[in-house]
């Protein structure tokens, strides 16, 4: 069984990579991905992930880059730094919950003056 740091770290790649399968095979079948300013459900449940990160792999420009990293527990959470999603590097912060070596959710906090928190 893998840590939450390694399945996280398993996902970083699959993001950076813009590989679909791969980064959705990380995920619990109800997973969600949720904006943590605002409450906002961005998408739950495989199928909605999927769709969502489709249009984000389209980037040819998108890349993560872990700034720091602090984990407790089933947590792992990232301060992150994200281009090819909008014009200018993002500072974003994501809280993943890992269990049974699936993430069964993220939560991010996006700045306020980024387009994607709308």
């Amino acid at each position: 069984m893998s840590s939450p740091s390694e399945i996280v770290d398993r996902q970083l790649l699959a993001y950076n990579e813009r590989d679909i399968h791969a980064y959705c095979d990380l995920f619990a079948h109800d997973a969600a991905v949720i904006k943590l300013n605002g409450s906002r459900v961005l998408a739950r449940g495989i199928d909605a992930i999927r769709e969502y990160y489709i249009e984000r792999f389209k980037s040819q420009q998108l890349f993560c880059r872990i700034k720091e990293r602090i984990e407790l527990a089933e947590f792992v959470i990232d301060h992150e730094q994200v281009t090819g999603i909008e014009d200018t590097t993002l500072e974003v912060i994501a809280i993943y919950e890992v269990r049974n070596s699936l993430i069964q959710s993220i939560h991010i906090l996006w700045p306020s003056n980024c387009a994607e928190r709308k």
